[in-house]
């Protein structure tokens, strides 16, 4: 008996999307983006129940962003992970690394535009939403068409990458 959450459909293509665990970054409220960095203590101890939970699942692949706080996630629950670039975070560009407060303090006009238009580029040199979101809906686009019938696949990403996948039309 599969420990799936339901039962799996011989035609299925399914795409399991995880968020990595709690990142310092997140912890403490730090935009980080692309920016590597360790998770928080939390977050480490929230990667062995992961790992049990996911460790009956049955995934044809597992795929993560290069960012180690992704990678460190995925490693919870599988040997064999595969590392893709196109899965990892939106970059923020001078907007890394700094409090999500001070951006809002700081560039509260330029953030709002940044999302409102979509076309203005994070923190002025990062991405721009509708990049990410091309970026995003093309690698969750890839993946599914290499995938065979019956596949169901992880992706260990992150939460800025998410947003646009998830909200497609």
């Amino acid at each position: 008996m599969s420990a799936q959450p339901y039962p799996r459909n011989p035609s299925r293509k399914e795409i399991v999307f995880i968020r990595h665990a709690e990142s310092q970054a997140n912890k403490e409220g730090f935009w980080n983006g692309r920016t590597d960095g360790a998770l928080s203590e939390e977050g480490e101890a929230s990667l062995d129940p992961l790992g049990k939970r996911l460790a009956s699942w049955e995934f044809d692949a597992v795929i993560s962003s290069p960012l180690s706080r992704a990678r460190r996630t995925a490693a919870a629950f599988a040997d064999d992970v595969e590392i893709d670039e196109a899965f990892t975070e939106v970059d923020l560009g001078r907007w890394e690394g700094m409090l999500f407060t001070e951006v809002q303090e700081r560039h509260g006009e330029q953030l709002t535009e940044a999302i409102r238009t979509k076309t203005s580029p994070m923190g002025d040199t990062g991405e721009t939403l509708e990049q990410l979101a091309a970026r995003a809906t093309g690698a969750v686009d890839q993946l599914f068409d290499r995938m065979g019938d019956n596949e169901t696949v992880a992706v260990v990403t992150h939460g800025g990458f998410l947003q646009p996948v998830l909200n497609r039309h």
